[in-house]
């Protein structure tokens, strides 16, 4: 990270702050926040409250997060799915996606086996990848790159076009599973 040597007024401002170690990622245009400025130690909304009002009141939180959150998850685990299975509907079509791409002996197979590799592979990954963005930065993007994929995948017209969609729909589905659990836990 860059450093700045000293700030005009910055001794004024936050005479705790060193004068040689501003990170620049710490300076806004009006104030400097250092993470030592936050002790942690929020008010409690809840004083006064007893231990059974407090756990109605947690119970409440939790079941208003559910009923928010499950509806939209269980959204996704479906197009999930549907994104999974939707290459064997094309194979059933007339004609069929392998008379379309020119694909023969076991290029269908190696289309289905390619996107569980980039699944597999990619899964501890994404672990690493929510953990370092919020869940709302990294299921936006995942959700956003699963579509493009999926409308890219509308548009191929060879076999490799279809291994490559096949094989980015993968890693953009292998978050959807942990990002899910460890939003949830």
């Amino acid at each position: 990270m860059a450093t700045f040597e000293k700030q005009p007024g910055l001794e004024a401002a936050h005479p705790q702050v060193e004068k040689s170690n501003v990170i620049a990622s710490d300076v806004s245009s009006s104030q400097i926040s250092q993470p030592g400025d936050y002790d942690g130690d929020l008010p409690d909304p809840d004083v006064g409250k007893s231990d059974e009002e407090r756990a109605k009141l947690d119970k409440a939180l939790v079941r208003k997060i559910d009923l928010w959150l499950i509806p939209w998850l269980s959204l996704l685990y479906l197009l999930s799915f549907l994104d999974r299975t939707n290459i064997g509907n094309a194979r059933a079509t007339i004609p069929s996606v392998e008379k379309t791409l020119h694909m023969g002996g076991r290029d269908y197979n190696l289309a289905l086996t390619i996107f569980f590799i980039s699944y597999a592979g990619f899964e501890p990954l994404t672990n690493i990848a929510i953990k370092r963005w919020s869940p709302r930065v990294f299921f936006t993007a995942i959700i956003l790159s699963w579509g493009i994929i999926m409308t890219l995948m509308g548009v191929v017209h060879n076999k490799q076009g279809l291994l490559a969609c096949r094989w980015f729909l993968g890693i953009a589905e292998a978050g959807l599973f942990p990002g899910v659990n460890y939003y949830l836990s």
